[in-house]
């Protein structure tokens, strides 16, 4: 039936395609969404394990990259618990060597951060107090990113294009639903809500 979308996605069809041996022929029945289908069982391939030497390396490569992972998540807690205790970024980098840097950059809050960042992070440094030491990733998912805010600044230049046109359509979106609420609590003021619980008797057929 062209109303079944597929037995991935249809608990009906899978209980009765996996719970019936080969040889079974099953009655015609209603879908999930709907549809009409009818199972027959011709044969069951048995699932097979593949050889431990023909995912060895595959195996060993995300064994790696998670222990890699959870080593880097424990350095950036650390590092991040001796920023809070008053070592300076420089310090924390020299501590550690190669593959440790300290950059300093402007964020907009327009352009939604900075692109080596992951977007969880760019969230957290965005609601980020002045001082505030944050934690995260980097926008490849593994580097180990601690950050802090050092100074907010107001935006003073003028805003055109497409960004602009956004923040003007968003202003005006919010001015008329504001015009809109103070519109229906003017009128529910002169005109309070009722309870028609007449008319709702007749509706459900008690008027007696």
């Amino acid at each position: 039936n062209s109303n079944v979308s597929g037995i991935s996605n249809d608990d009906i069809i899978l209980t009765e395609v996996f719970s019936n041996d080969k040889g079974f022929e099953g009655d015609i029945f209603e879908t999930k969404t709907k549809g009409i289908a009818a199972i027959r069982v011709d044969a069951i391939k048995e699932s097979t394990q593949r050889p431990f030497e023909e995912i060895k390396e595959q195996a060993l490569l995300s064994w790696r990259l998670h222990k890699a992972d959870e080593a880097l998540a424990e350095l950036m807690n650390s590092l991040a618990d001796r920023a809070l205790a008053g070592e300076t970024f420089e310090q924390l980098a020299a501590s550690i060597g190669n593959g440790a840097n300290v950059t300093e950059a402007d964020m907009s809050r327009i352009t939604r951060g900075l692109q080596e960042l992951s977007p969880e992070t760019n969230a957290r440094l965005l609601e980020a107090r002045i001082g505030q030491t944050i934690r995260g990733t980097g926008a490849n998912g593994l580097d180990r990113v601690i950050g802090k805010i050092i100074e907010i600044n107001p935006n003073e230049e003028e805003l055109v294009g497409p960004v602009a046109d956004t923040l003007s359509e968003q202003a005006q979106q919010t001015i008329i639903s504001d015009i809109q609420e103070a519109y229906h609590a003017a009128m529910l003021s002169e005109h309070p809500a009722r309870i028609m619980n007449e008319n709702i008797q007749k509706t459900l057929g008690i008027d007696q």
